[in-house]
């Protein structure tokens, strides 16, 4: 018995199917089902029950995903330990979003002063529903998300919203809409957003729930690849756009745009910092997000998250 085969197991029983764990493990099938025997034979006992191609954890399964969440933990602990007794270094696995990736952490990064034995940030960059799972199995210490919906995805986890976020619109110089001094939802209405082409977008998601709120429509959209091209599309008035802030700081001293409010539409968020829930973080992590953060004042405060409320 070991911790990958621990790792297997816990992505089995969320996925209860064999391909679905494979592509999270990046291995065959027929390795999962190897190293998921090779615990059953060290246990004694049948951790699932087959019919046919179907997968389902069984009572004894159950028990065991009790404890192998807490072996896993242990293990890392142990690691950050001997890590901190040597002066190795040890390392913070943390994931983020794409656009907290690009637009938010090398800011958060530039104020990480370090200390004694926190050095290394392995950073992981994917959809917030595949950073949430790996926080959840252990895969990644802390996450970082914007705001988005109440979800089945944050069962099991705390979040501690850590910063403000906006978005904004932008838009052409050369775009009716930028000669007024106000813009409203109903001037919304004729206008074709420019979106990411991401499958999942917290920023659309958002976006298109505030309007929602308001009574609007959902908006006729046109996918043009990432943020970035997003905004070159909308520099040469191909169309309008939704974006953070952070996204587009000094934006007007680069391209033709104006960046404008949206009258009678809140567009103000959270960004979160995530982590399994009533779990008590080692010391380095209580420092690295402490100091990630810049809220050394009350180092308690990681230690009692609250499940936010969208």
């Amino acid at each position: 018995m070991d911790i990958v085969k621990l790792t297997t197991f816990l992505s089995l029983a969320k996925t209860q199917n064999l391909s679905k764990t494979a592509d999270e493990m990046y291995c065959s099938q027929a390795a999962i089902s190897k190293q998921i025997a090779a615990l059953e034979n060290y246990y004694g006992v049948r951790l699932f029950d087959r019919v046919g191609r179907n997968i389902k954890i069984n009572s004894n399964g159950i028990i065991l995903l009790k404890y192998s969440e807490r072996i896993i933990q242990l293990n890392h602990d142990c690691i950050e330990e001997l890590s901190k007794l040597n002066n190795t270094g040890s390392k913070v696995r943390v994931g983020a979003t794409s656009f907290i990736a690009n637009y938010v952490f090398p800011i958060l990064v530039s104020t990480f002063h370090g200390n004694s034995y926190v050095t290394n940030i392995d950073l992981f960059i994917d959809y917030f529903t595949v950073v949430l799972e790996k926080v959840k199995h252990f895969k990644l210490d802390f996450g970082f998300i914007s705001q988005h919906k109440i979800h089945w995805e944050f069962e099991g986890l705390d979040l501690l919203p850590f910063e403000t976020d906006e978005l904004v619109l932008i838009l052409s110089k050369d775009n009716f809409l930028a000669q007024k001094d106000i813009i409203t939802i109903q001037d919304l209405e004729s206008q074709t957003f420019l979106i990411s082409s991401k499958q999942y977008s917290a920023t659309r998601d958002f976006f298109e729930d505030a309007l929602k709120k308001a009574g609007a429509p959902t908006p006729i959209c046109q996918k043009f690849g990432n943020t970035e091209s997003v905004k070159q599309g909308v520099a040469k008035n191909y169309g309008i756009a939704a974006l953070s802030y952070k996204s587009i700081v000094n934006i007007e001293a680069q391209l033709p745009v104006r960046i404008a409010h949206i009258k009678g539409l809140n567009l103000k968020r959270y960004l979160y910092c995530v982590k399994r829930r009533d779990e008590n973080l080692s010391p380095s992590s209580i420092d690295f997000l402490a100091e990630f953060i810049d809220n050394p004042e009350n180092y308690d405060l990681w230690q009692n998250c609250y499940q936010a409320v969208n």
